[in-house]
């Protein structure tokens, strides 16, 4: 009976943790905090809901999210050596998901870098994978306006437009109207700025 129980849980648990950002509220909310520079609360529940996990993709996502933790308090060592984690854990999990968040990492550590050509192949590796997921539209409208804001400064690239209207498009699929209206923004402030 206790075997069975074990059995029950443990796969409900993977289901839990396996789905997609479209539906986890946790990683949404760390998200938003993240972008509203609410530090206290970002570390707070980064501790509680993902480091301590069990589940070794809700601990990547956990490191994923403080490599941005740590940039945005700009120590950059801690952020590096988060992402590293991030990286080691998605080694050992073996999944393209897992190692899909860590290359979105990889890409905005490269932007920060300006080393656009490095952040550029990780967009693209991230991107690859989470569109072969439909619950995914969440981080890839994160993914598509962190390269757009990136290629602003990088006058190499030119696909604003696309980054913006795709951006756009995954925000319209998810229900987290905050993302949405961030989404709307951007598009109409590159409307506005083209109009110039």
């Amino acid at each position: 009976m206790k075997k069975s129980t074990l059995i029950i849980i443990s796969f409900m648990t993977q289901f839990f943790f396996a789905q997609g950002s479209d539906n986890n509220m946790n990683m949404q909310e760390v998200e938003n905090q993240l972008y509203e520079k609410n530090l206290v609360e970002v570390k707070r529940q980064l501790d509680r809901n993902f480091i301590h996990s069990e589940n070794k993709s809700t601990q990547i996502l956990g490191y994923v999210f403080y490599f941005f933790y740590y940039l945005k308090l700009e120590d950059e060592k801690k952020a590096v050596l988060s992402l590293q984690k991030a990286k080691q854990l998605a080694h050992s999990t073996k999944s393209k998901l897992d190692m899909a968040y860590v290359d979105y990492a990889y890409m905005s550590y490269y932007n920060y870098l300006e080393k656009y050509q490095l952040a550029f192949q990780s967009f693209n590796s991230a991107i690859n994978e989470f569109s072969k997921h439909v619950d995914q539209n969440y981080i890839l409208t994160i993914l598509y306006l962190e390269q757009y804001k990136a290629q602003k400064q990088n006058v190499l690239e030119a696909n604003n437009k696309t980054y913006i209207q795709k951006a756009y498009d995954h925000a319209q699929k998810t229900n987290n109207k905050y993302l949405k209206a961030r989404a709307t923004l951007v598009k109409g402030s590159y409307f506005l700025e083209d109009c110039r």
